[in-house]
């Protein structure tokens, strides 16, 4: 039974896809001080650098501090791992931001969501600004109806 069943078995990162996340992270941290700035993000980054540096960051800043650290890389990629993406899916993927792609929205669970207005993914809020909209949603029905009435007032 046991043999290459892979009922619940533990998706990890292979050596090799944890050296090459090694790998990138080092290319990134300029300075080689073993975090990840903005600024370093934004240099490296070749086309569309803010937005990649922003995209990255909301996914990997895990404590939102505006540095990432070699542990919290490390994390990112276990996770992606996984949420069911292969080590060779991981490895390609992680080639090509070495050779200056662009940053991509893994579906690894991670909870990010576009912002319409800047197209910079951010992380998904808990629901407070849409309450404070429904909020202001009765204030305004009140208002259209105080003018409609204001209007109809002055027609008579």
């Amino acid at each position: 039974m046991g043999c290459g069943s892979s009922i619940g078995a533990v998706r990890t990162l292979s050596k090799e896809a944890k050296d090459k996340a090694e790998e990138l992270f080092t290319m990134i941290d300029e300075d080689g001080n073993g975090s990840i700035t903005r600024d370093e993000a934004n240099k490296f980054f070749k086309s569309f650098a803010k937005v990649n540096a922003k995209a990255m960051f909301d996914e990997v800043d895990d404590d939102g501090n505006g540095s990432v650290t070699k542990a919290e890389f490390m994390a990112f990629w276990a996770q992606v791992r996984t949420a069911g993406y292969t080590n060779k899916q991981i490895m390609e993927e992680i080639e090509l931001l070495s050779e200056g792609g662009d940053w991509v929205n893994w579906k690894d669970g991670k909870d990010v969501q576009i912002d319409a207005k800047t197209e910079f993914a951010k992380p998904k809020s808990d629901g407070g600004d849409k309450k404070k909209e429904e909020e202001k949603e009765p204030a305004k029905e009140a208002a259209k109806s105080d003018e409609v009435k204001e209007d109809a007032s002055k027609a008579v």
